[in-house]
């Protein structure tokens, strides 16, 4: 087995004494690499690490100043605070309102859908979608029953007006059943004339 591969490489058996120096020396290269690659971000973006280095000694002074708790802002995983980025005058991106400045939080809570949530239109005191006809399987407004989106609201007038509409039209239903029922028992056939029976 030869580490490093090619001609010189070494033979870990034969000389393990210059394997371990040769993965020392590749390992400490690797590093060097990472910081200054790290260097370089640094350089051009900005260092947030320091940032928050800074921002973080800054509310223990004033946490101990106060006598307050350990920070309450989730430390892991996903968050709805909302940050905004700008470049500066040197060209690097910088924080608009870094957290932990400003007036109290500092930062507003992003909107989870992209559709206006409570709002309400055409006079309505609810919103579309508070309330589900059963008879048509349709969304509405619970305010006045309208199925209609974008409707003008008639409040308590379109929920009387529904009702009666709906048991007038039960009550024509049931008419209408009723009136089939004696026409097809007459004892006539399909061609309307009484048969002999």
């Amino acid at each position: 087995m030869a580490v490093g591969g090619g001609q010189g490489g070494i033979d870990i058996i034969a000389n393990p004494s210059a394997a371990a120096l040769a993965t020392k020396q590749y390992k400490q290269e690797k590093e060097s690499v990472a910081r200054e690659k790290q260097l370089r971000l640094a350089d051009r973006y900005g260092d947030a690490s320091a940032a928050r280095k800074n921002a973080a000694s800054a509310e223990a002074e004033s946490g101990a100043a106060k006598g307050a708790g350990p920070d309450e802002r989730p430390r892991l995983g996903p968050t709805e605070v909302y940050c905004e980025y700008t470049v500066d005058a040197a060209g690097r991106v910088v924080q608009k309102n870094p957290l932990g400045s400003g007036s109290g939080v500092g930062t507003s809570a992003v909107s989870k859908t992209k559709y206006e949530e409570d709002v309400l239109e055409g006079n309505h005191t609810s919103v579309w979608g508070s309330w589900y006809d059963r008879n048509t399987h349709q969304w509405g407004y619970a305010c006045c029953w309208s199925v209609l989106r974008g409707s003008y609201c008639t409040g308590q007038a379109g929920k009387d007006a529904l009702t009666a509409a709906s048991s007038g039209l039960s009550r024509l239903m049931e008419e209408k059943r009723k009136g089939s029922r004696s026409t097809t028992g007459g004892g006539r056939g399909r061609t309307g004339r009484v048969q002999d029976q």
